[in-house]
């Protein structure tokens, strides 16, 4: 059973305090605690936004994947990408 963390966001000036971090081993735990077995998270993709390579990067220092890159992702009309963290 898979759980999709659809937004988790922490103010560019409290960034590197480890609020990220933390918001999302909470989600880790909650979501093991309740039978869940994988994380799965989208974010935009676009080289050249630094935000978004900051988020990406995010991602994959906590063993994030990525596992599929959508262009155009549906709705979204940009490129994105899928990441996913097995929790077993």
């Amino acid at each position: 059973m898979a759980l999709e963390i659809l937004w988790l966001a922490v103010k560019r000036e409290y960034h590197g305090k480890g609020i990220g971090s933390k918001l999302l081993k909470y989600c880790e735990e909650w979501a093991k605690s309740n039978g869940f077995r994988v994380l799965v998270v989208k974010t935009l993709w676009d080289e050249d936004y630094q935000p978004y390579v900051k988020t990406r990067r995010f991602y994959e220092k906590r063993e994030f994947i990525g596992v599929a890159k959508i262009d155009p992702y549906p709705l979204w009309g940009e490129a994105a990408i899928i990441y996913i963290k097995c929790l077993a």
